[in-house]
């Protein structure tokens, strides 16, 4: 980690935010559309395999548990390598260490692909690494945002990357569905982000350049100090704590549903009709994955258009709008369960309101934590945004 050599306390890191905003400009822009494509890539590659589950367990001959299994591994390794991303892109050129995960993460989907339908165990591992490319590049793109925008600015614009979240996941069910449609083969749907992957590359290698770590917040020099000195910073933070608790249940939620929403409606609808086959005629994978595309849409802009709304008036705006989305979130999760078995239209009126209310929080987390001089300062960016995620 790095650490100013003159502490910048809260205020002052405020009054500078407030007092010298950097001018928004083109090399700013370019590099933010250029995050947004990656991430958006990063969504579609991971919930590919969500949009065809059934295809999936047909071809390897496995259960609803080794099913989940393969998220399951994915998080294993996210969770083990975010945190290493997170304490070398303190210290190293963070484009570099973007462009070196995205070279794997093409390599090991696209081998993934390949895989015959008696080595489970060997598709197992590579979606396991799949991670990879989310962990070397999530944990650094949002510190890059955060170092070139301020205040309302900066939300608009992280709002603007996470619409990533639900459009690469939405488009992540569609093309599962549509490639195996087409093709016949399901793999074919992992051939095809491997290939857009490698145009994010070049994007990264040619047109993006990072900015110098705090600019955004006029920080002042750095200097390098110890791992353990970033966790106990990062421990001893009651905000970075109690927000990370409430985020990683958001998120547990939100991944719950995105993988096995599919597949629930999909069992709900063959039940209702007793045939293990009635889900064809609703083309499920397509309209949820169009749902989560609209609905997260609809949930960043909303998030954001709040907050700019009330922090004005209310400074601590931010944390009671995540919390009353949540909470109103409650009651629409359990009807969801229980919907694919009533009436499957109004089971996706409920699936689209939750992930309304549960993509409220994305930007606004993010703003309130990591990139906020109230609770964590630009030389921690990093390291903290790799332990948030896991």
């Amino acid at each position: 980690m790095v650490r100013e050599e003159n502490l910048v306390t809260s205020s002052e890191m405020s009054a500078s935010t407030l007092s010298v905003p950097p001018v928004p400009n083109k090399k700013a822009s370019v590099t933010v559309v250029i995050l947004v494509v990656v991430n958006m890539l990063n969504y579609m590659d991971r919930f590919t395999i969500a949009g065809i589950p059934l295809n999936v367990q047909r071809f390897y001959h496995i259960n609803d548990e080794q099913m989940g299994l393969l998220q399951t591994m994915f998080f294993v390794s996210y969770t083990l390598l975010s945190p290493v991303a997170g304490y070398f892109g303190d210290r190293w050129h963070r484009k570099y260490i973007m462009v070196i995960g995205l070279l794997l993460w093409i390599c090991v989907t696209l081998c993934s692909s390949f895989v015959p339908s008696n080595l489970f165990n060997v598709f197992l591992v590579t979606r396991c690494l799949v991670g990879v490319g989310e962990a070397s590049y999530s944990t650094i793109a949002p510190t890059i945002i955060s170092d070139l925008y301020v205040g309302d600015e900066r939300v608009k614009m992280l709002g603007f990357f996470y619409f990533a979240v639900p459009i690469g996941s939405g488009c992540g069910y569609v093309l599962g569905w549509a490639v195996t449609l087409l093709t016949n083969q399901w793999q074919w749907s992992l051939r095809i982000t491997p290939i857009l992957g490698v145009f994010c590359v070049i994007l990264l290698v040619y047109f993006h350049r990072d900015p110098p770590r705090g600019q955004a917040e006029g920080a002042a020099r750095m200097q390098t100090t110890s791992w353990l000195a970033d966790l106990r910073s990062l421990m001893l933070n009651p905000a970075f704590l109690l927000v990370s608790g409430g985020f990683t249940c958001s998120t547990f939620i939100l991944g719950a549903l995105t993988w096995f929403g599919v597949q629930l409606i999909q069992l709900g609808l063959n039940a209702t009709y007793d045939d293990a086959n009635a889900w064809k005629a609703y083309n499920v994978p397509l309209i949820f994955g169009c749902c989560l595309f609209i609905a997260g849409i609809v949930g960043v802009l909303l998030g954001a258009y709040l907050s700019r709304f009330f922090r004005p008036r209310y400074p601590t705006a931010d944390p009671v709008i995540c919390g009353a989305a949540h909470f109103f979130c409650a009651p629409l999760l359990l009807s969801v369960l229980v919907a694919p078995s009533v009436n499957f239209f109004l089971c996706v009126v409920f699936v689209f309101l939750v992930q309304v209310l549960l993509c409220i929080s994305w930007a606004l987390v993010s703003d309130m934590t990591m990139v906020s001089g109230s609770v964590i300062v630009s030389h921690l960016a990093v390291y903290f945004s790799s332990l948030f995620v896991v």
